[in-house]
């Protein structure tokens, strides 16, 4: 695991990176905002990247699942799969 800290301004986040065996980041835990009602709530989140595979001649995560720890449970916002890519 690694911890992560971007500051711009007086405005800071941290995050918490999580490693496969293979030294892929798999998984980043932090507190983000998302909106309840109009307003802003520092909420627990989590983004998990999971089969990484060569795709098109590059390592990428291909499957990607972002996460709010509420208190009522789990909710998952976000389920994606990458098939392909393509660099300009």
């Amino acid at each position: 695991m690694a911890r992560l800290t971007i500051e711009q301004g007086s405005l800071k986040m941290s995050a918490v990176i999580e490693f496969n065996g293979d030294g892929f980041p798999i998984g980043v835990h932090t507190d983000r905002y998302r909106d309840v009602k109009g307003k802003p709530v520092l909420t627990r989140w989590s983004g998990y990247s999971r089969d990484w595979k060569l795709v098109d001649g590059r390592l990428f995560p291909t499957s990607w699942e972002s996460v709010w720890h509420l208190t009522e449970g789990d909710f998952t916002a976000v389920r994606m799969e990458i098939l392909a890519v393509q660099a300009d």
